[in-house]
């Protein structure tokens, strides 16, 4: 009679398993098959078991393709011919998008198949932040293939190679096959092959797809005083694990009819757990007096049974919880012959996995988005941003800090891209960062405005924005919180950006400009506030009256037209209005005073390699607008242009380099 299911060992007796399926699984549905190292768009279909691969150039950024030696490729298969090697960084990872949930063997591959002159190597494979296995290999045709099933926690996977030493980390195919989620589940963990065996194996010869729908690899494996029995007849694979019928069709039984099937697991160190599978079918036509029916022993304690296996049916029995080994560190199952039992007892397969505990949480799957996006919409090219930004510690993303609670993922607290070459606009996606404390975006090209979201994260503490082209006013919740003391702005160096609250005022106010060539002294007005700002090109033989040298003729901008901050006054095309942050970069945010008039300060400038002088009509003085623009009008014609818009301030380009004789 069967145990509950409440016992060490489960039945599986899973024949609904749709035809449908096995299609797919057939025509590699399912499948990712990577040629690592392959030019990109390669794809070709291996002789020996029908698999399509394609290049892994889609799947990773860094590496550098290399081929084994032409005298190896008739000894493997094609999908090793090509490797990637990775000389630069320490930590290199393949992404791919897949489902959160599913289940799916993967498979790496490595043959260093003398690439280069160093065949003896060591580093580590990891399975995102979590350590897989080390890779070591000591000479040129030693091949070694790691397998794992795993289940996806993220809708994305990462496999990493990491550099420990001196060697440099290369692979040379990775496999992922898609499996039933009903099948190999562990209570935690994931499951590193030890060893499937085809048990009743009357060839030395293994095998994987085409005989295995889900491509994995069987080893023929006796373990001990055995004989081989076979049938013609066809065994029913079709439960959920779906053993190849090939293996199903042979089992093995013991020499001795009365002896047990004993299974040891030897050279293993006492802390490793283990899961283990076992596939049954009966194979021989039984008389009507024949009984099969043993109980399965582990390290001298019942755990399973009575078991009679099915005629020409798999019946798939595993371990629901992990197996340890004994005080004496002994690992042994044995298959026992009941007293009502005629047969002894028989064993198709057989699938041992050891237990990876992946103890490393991965970082919160949304930042883990966020930032893969920032990456990419940034073009940020840090070598050691690959895989997880966070875990392992030792590999964390320079510039990114993070939470690191038990039993917590963890999440990114700090984000430091200052001085990265960041252009375009403050992104949104820095939002999706819902634990930053301190974000610090200093020193790089970012335009356009300080963005409302900045405000609107509750997290933030600190905004390092300072070094930048960064324009228009801040928004008034962040200059309050900023006032409130809690959060600290850094905003200097922004040459277009208003940090004070009265912006808002100011930018609702008419904006109205001029702009004229006039004579000798002065070169132009703008208007600040409720003023005006006109530009005035100052005549070039008296360029010396304001210490300055003419242009060589060069077409560059001379020295003595730069400040002492590096100052690089800006070259606008003709006819192009100008904006307020035209106007500050044009006087070095009005660094220079050259006096002061009736209508208010004036300014030293540069436009397009001329002086220029710009004064200011503030609300304060006790000229107006008409009065100035009357005065403009008089001095220049027809050629003063006036322009209104509530947004900016603007002025019209329509200027000379050649001076009206009448100056002021």
């Amino acid at each position: 009679m069967l145990m509950a299911f409440s016992s060490c060992f489960l039945l599986v007796l899973l024949q609904i398993f749709s035809a449908l399926l096995l299609c797919l699984a057939q025509d590699q549905s399912g499948f990712i098959s990577l040629d690592c190292g392959s030019p990109r768009e390669t794809s070709f279909r291996e002789k020996t078991t029908n698999i399509t691969y394609i290049s892994d150039a889609n799947f990773i950024n860094t590496g550098v393709g290399k081929s084994i030696k032409q005298a190896y490729r008739t000894q493997f298969q094609q999908q090793t011919w090509n490797l990637r090697s990775f000389p630069q960084g320490i930590r290199n990872c393949y992404t791919l998008n897949l489902s959160r949930g599913d289940e799916y063997l993967i498979r790496a591959n490595f043959l260093h198949g003398g690439y280069d002159d160093k065949p003896s190597t060591q580093f580590e494979l990891y399975l995102g932040p979590n350590l897989w296995s080390t890779v070591t290999t000591t000479n040129e045709t030693e091949a070694s293939i790691f397998e794992m099933i795993h289940i996806l926690t993220t809708d994305r996977l990462q496999i990493c190679l990491v550099k420990t030493g001196n060697s440099t980390p290369f692979i040379s195919a990775l496999e992922l096959r898609k499996l039933m989620n009903t099948t190999y589940l562990t209570r935690q963990g994931s499951l590193q092959t030890f060893i499937r065996a085809d048990v009743g194996a009357t060839v030395n010869q293994g095998y994987r797809y085409g005989i295995d729908v889900f491509d994995r690899v069987w080893t023929p494996y006796n373990f001990g005083n055995w004989s081989q029995i076979s049938t013609n007849q066809t065994v029913n694979v079709n439960n959920d694990y779906q053993p190849p019928e090939i293996a199903m069709v042979t089992a093995s039984v013991p020499i001795d009819p009365d002896a047990p099937m004993n299974i040891s697991l030897v050279g293993v160190e006492r802390t490793v757990q283990f899961y283990v599978f076992m596939h049954f079918a009966e194979i021989q036509e039984l008389k009507s007096n024949d009984t099969r029916e043993f109980n399965i022993i582990y390290n001298d304690k019942h755990i399973y049974g009575p078991f009679r296996p099915l005629n020409f049916t798999t019946s798939s029995v595993f371990t629901p919880t992990e197996v340890v080994a004994d005080a004496n560190g002994k690992y042994i199952f044995s298959l026992q012959r009941t007293g009502n039992s005629t047969l002894p007892p028989l064993l198709n397969a057989m699938e041992i996995y050891s237990v990876n505990l992946l103890p490393q949480q991965e970082t919160d799957g949304k930042e883990v988005d966020a930032m893969m996006k920032i990456k990419s919409a940034y073009g940020v090219n840090k070598i050691d941003w690959e895989g997880d930004p966070c875990v392992p510690l030792d590999y964390k993303w320079s510039g990114v800090n993070c939470t690191y609670i038990e039993n917590e993922t963890p999440k990114i607290i700090s984000l430091n891209l200052s001085a990265t070459g960041l252009t375009g606009e403050i992104l949104e996606l820095i939002s999706d960062l819902t634990s930053l404390e301190v974000l610090d975006l200093s020193n790089n090209s970012l335009t356009g405005s300080v963005p409302e979201f900045l405000a609107n994260m509750e997290t933030l503490k600190l905004i390092n924005l300072s070094g930048n082209e960064l324009n228009g006013s801040i928004p008034a919740t962040l200059l309050d919180k900023e006032r409130r003391g809690s959060i600290t702005l850094s905003i200097e160096g922004n040459a277009g950006l208003c940090s004070s609250a009265s912006c808002a005022t100011t930018k609702k106010k008419k904006k109205n400009t001029v702009i004229a060539p006039v004579a000798a002294s002065l070169v132009s007005v703008f208007l600040i506030g409720a003023g005006i700002v006109t530009f005035l090109i100052l005549k070039r033989k008296k360029r010396s009256k304001l210490g300055l040298n003419p242009n060589s003729g060069t077409g560059t901008t001379p020295l003595h037209l730069r400040s002492h901050h590096g100052f690089e006054p800006p070259v606008i095309a003709k006819n192009r209005k100008l904006t307020y942050v035209d106007v500050v970069k044009i006087t070095n945010n009005f660094e220079r005073v050259l006096g002061r008039g009736g209508f208010g300060v004036v300014y030293y400038g540069v436009l397009n390699n001329e002086p220029v002088a710009v004064k200011m009509l503030t609300e304060s003085t006790a000229l107006g607008y008409k009065q100035f623009k009357a005065e403009m009008a008089r001095n220049m014609g027809s050629r003063m242009t006036d322009s209104t818009n509530d947004s900016s301030v603007e002025l019209s380009m329509n200027f000379t380099t050649e001076l009206n004789p009448g100056a002021r």
